[in-house]
């Protein structure tokens, strides 16, 4: 997860500072970039991962599939559930989603909305940071008090 928020802490970074995007623009193409990128490991998963997952994995399988079922009357808010829950790992979200056959239409949206509070965050971060000069420039108070609002918006 500290890989992912890192990577697109960088990504606004380069795409504010090199191409001069607009909060906006660059906020909607992080959006799509997720879940377009996100889908493709789903389908990935859904075509080549099925007997890795199951000859590896199959408590936790079985044990997310059993979930599924659970919920499938209501399979889009558990999924979005579990992306806006901050301590479940998107990626097994993912996989586990591409080998148990949850329809691609329903992943892709979940996706998109699922993750926006936290691409929110880590594209005002990159557009913060973007701003800095040197070292002394995170030091200041205004920037001390930014990123603390930034992190108190990722508390909620």
């Amino acid at each position: 997860m500290y890989i992912s928020v890192i990577l697109q802490i960088k990504k606004s970074n380069i795409f504010v500072r090199r191409f001069y995007l607009s909060f906006d623009k660059n906020e909607h193409f992080t959006h799509l970039h997720i879940a377009s990128g996100a889908t493709f490991c789903f389908l990935l998963a859904r075509f080549a991962g099925r007997e890795i997952a199951i000859k590896y994995f199959p408590n936790r399988m079985s044990s997310f599939k059993k979930q599924l079922d659970e919920n499938s009357h209501r399979l889009p808010y558990f999924l979005l559930f579990l992306r806006f829950f901050p301590c479940s790992p998107n990626w097994a979200i993912t996989m586990c989603s591409g080998v148990l056959e949850v329809p691609v239409r329903t992943f892709w949206w979940t996706v998109l909305v699922g993750l926006m509070p936290y691409n929110y965050i880590c594209v005002q971060t990159g557009v913060l940071l973007s701003t800095l000069r040197s070292v002394n420039d995170i030091l200041t108070w205004t920037t001390a008090l930014q990123l603390a609002g930034i992190a108190m918006i990722a508390l909620l």
